[in-house]
């Protein structure tokens, strides 16, 4: 009877799956504050970089971690039940070199060199989580070209115009995991529509104001601009399709703003969140 109520129910067969708790971190000598790249799993927005998500532990799930501006992520892999025996992932990156030369002309001096892969460690935490720290290049370079042509997340999409020669991946195609497990990813689920790369910032785009507000209240806001603050408060976003959101408290899974309550008030977007705690595995 237990079976049959199972599958005749998908939703309770979800509800049986088990979960483990996974921190993504990228090297402690390089700071990502003004810029945190965002965390996708299968797919789907699921935290800033260093925040708690949940990922299957049966099953094998995809990781992408990267900036919206951006084709490529700048990490993906894998993990599943081989990855934590092994207690190792095979990790792809991207990253970025700049030449010198002038800042009116940033896309012709930037390479991009994809498919560049490391074996990292997986680690568990005492706490119970699994860890991952990525290296450091490919944010690095990445934050380096920011500062040394003075550009930020809102600056006309340099990447997009960086010619083919200077982009092998462009040459070479990327090797980067997509939400499909095993495929070649064209771009990676965080990514802007090519539309949007390819001409952002749109010329006077317009901006809404968000209400934000959690439970707990005091959750950090993360969006695709970086640290936006702590809720509860009204934040400022352009007005785009694709803008993202997720919210941070300690001792809290990352709760993007999909798993939110969302309402068009018309004036403002009003978004209330509910921040869950980690399940403990038995």
């Amino acid at each position: 009877m237990a079976l049959l109520m199972l599958l005749a129910n998908p939703r309770l067969i979800h509800a049986q799956e088990a979960f483990d708790t996974l921190r993504v971190e990228i090297d402690p000598n390089v700071q990502v504050d003004k810029l945190p790249p965002l965390v996708f799993v299968n797919g789907t927005l699921a935290a800033a970089i260093e925040g708690l998500t949940s990922v299957p532990s049966e099953s094998e799930s995809v990781i992408e971690v990267g900036l919206p501006q951006a084709r490529q992520p700048l990490y993906s892999f894998k993990i599943g039940p081989e990855q934590i025996e092994k207690k190792l992932v095979s990790v792809v990156m991207t990253t970025y070199a700049s030449k010198d030369g002038s800042p009116d002309q940033v896309w012709t001096n930037v390479l991009i060199h994809p498919n560049v892969k490391e074996d990292v460690p997986l680690r568990r935490a005492e706490t119970g989580e699994f860890e991952i720290t990525l290296p450091a290049m490919p944010y690095a370079g990445f934050s380096e070209t920011l500062a040394k042509f003075g550009l930020n997340s809102t600056s006309a999409n340099w990447i997009e115009a960086i010619p083919d020669v200077n982009d092998m991946s462009k040459q070479s195609g990327i090797l980067h995991l997509s939400q499909t497990i095993g495929d070649t990813a064209t771009t990676w689920s965080g990514s802007y529509s090519t539309a949007l790369r390819a001409s952002w910032p749109p010329p006077a785009y317009e901006v809404r104001d968000w209400k934000i507000t959690s439970t707990p209240v005091g959750a950090t806001i993360f969006t695709q601009h970086g640290h936006e603050g702590n809720t509860n408060r009204t934040v400022t976003l352009p007005n785009l399709s694709e803008t993202y959101v997720t919210l941070r408290l300690d001792g809290y899974l990352d709760c993007p703003h999909t798993q939110c309550s969302k309402m068009d008030r018309g004036g403002y977007i009003d978004l209330n969140c509910t921040l869950k705690k980690p399940k403990k595995k038995k």
